[in-house]
């Protein structure tokens, strides 16, 4: 299964598993990952799977300060490598093609899920 691992801003540390279908990403309550950074738009970018091109695709949805993957800003949609990293605001986060299995000790802190209706806890 697809994840998504925070690497940093205020979210950092957790991890989001996605399977299939689409996920918007932004701090309103509706979004499917509800982000805390402040510097992400309200609805900032969509992730989903693409059965045409068989991999996962990534677009900003006109957010202000826009989405960057691997450090370049989009442009339009992209198809999604594992380990590409994607930034907004004060968060990076990396798309892994299979949910990490983490040591605790990796990163300090509670790792959790934040796509609704599933959960995953990791606790030191």
């Amino acid at each position: 299964m697809a994840s998504l691992l925070f690497l940093s801003g205020p979210d950092r540390g957790k991890v989001c598993p996605i399977a299939g279908g689409t996920f918007t990403l932004g701090r309103l309550a509706g979004c499917d990952v509800q982000l805390t950074d402040e510097k992400a738009s309200r609805e900032h970018c969509r992730i989903w799977f693409d059965h045409g091109h068989k991999a996962y695709m990534l677009v900003d949805l006109g957010s202000a300060n826009g989405t960057k993957l691997n450090g370049r800003f989009l442009r339009r949609e992209t198809v999604l490598a594992g380990e590409d990293e994607i930034t907004f605001g004060t968060t990076t986060i990396r798309f892994c093609r299979r949910t990490p299995v983490w040591d605790p000790s990796d990163l300090p802190g509670a790792l959790e899920s934040s796509v609704r209706g599933q959960e995953l806890l990791v606790t030191q």
